[in-house]
């Protein structure tokens, strides 16, 4: 079976590849150094449409398909593995579950800013797991989370994050960041630029941003999980 990209893909690849080159290599090895999340990279790559590959046009996104997004992964990994796994949970694990599971709604509150340069965290552990801690309870009618999140990709510049835990028959809490969220820094080995954190959450109001009915919990994992490793293969 052949393969060939098109011709839209063709030019998205030489555009991606001359970014990296010229912006991206020549300080990849200083902000992995430093530990440093490169804002002016992912500030660039925002207003290339970098960021919003795969979100539709009328929701201030290219509207590019999934081989575009694997090319653009696929070349910034080439010269930086922290960009590329920043790029890649931002456009997997957080954008990818709203495009597929939010209202529209939340679909229109929260695509454009997430293909304009707002970054989405997404805490990627097991759900059983990530259920023995973090703990909701209530009070005068609303819902409150603590506990704690380990691995959370883009966790330290995130405006948002997306948080899989059932909770009054929904998975999928996109929760907006404030003062009762706090991250410390996880030093991973060719990844120390890529923002990943462990979260706390003391009191945080879980609001009515969530993704899809909990029974469908497993499957909408699954799902997720399967299309981010499309990504996260590339890095």
């Amino acid at each position: 079976m052949s393969f060939e990209l098109s011709n839209e893909q063709k030019l998205i690849e030489h555009e991606i590849q001359k970014f990296a080159s010229a912006e991206l290599k020549p300080i990849a090895g200083e902000i992995d150094k430093e530990a440093a999340w490169p804002r002016d990279i992912i500030r660039k790559l925002a207003d290339l449409g970098f960021l919003g590959i795969c979100i539709p046009e009328e929701s201030g996104g290219a509207g590019l398909d999934t081989v575009s997004l694997c090319i653009v992964l696929r070349e910034l990994s080439r010269d930086c593995a922290s960009v590329g796994v920043a790029v890649a949970a931002h456009s997997c694990l957080v954008t990818y579950p709203i495009l597929r599971y939010a209202s529209s709604d939340l679909k229109t509150e929260q695509l454009p800013g997430l293909a304009g340069g707002s970054i989405g965290a997404f805490s990627s552990v097991d759900l059983d797991d990530q259920e023995k801690n973090l703990e909701v309870h209530e009070s005068d009618g609303a819902s409150f989370l603590s506990g704690t999140c380990r691995f959370v990709f883009n966790g330290e510049q995130a405006s948002h994050f997306v948080v899989p835990l059932t909770h009054k028959g929904n998975l999928f809490h996109v929760i907006r960041r404030d003062n009762t969220i706090t991250t410390e820094p996880q030093y991973l080995l060719g990844l120390r630029a890529a923002g990943i954190v462990t979260a706390r959450f003391s009191n945080t109001v879980l609001g009515g941003h969530a993704l899809i009915d909990a029974a469908d919990a497993a499957a909408a994992l699954r799902d997720v999980y399967a299309f981010a490793d499309i990504g996260f293969c590339l890095l």
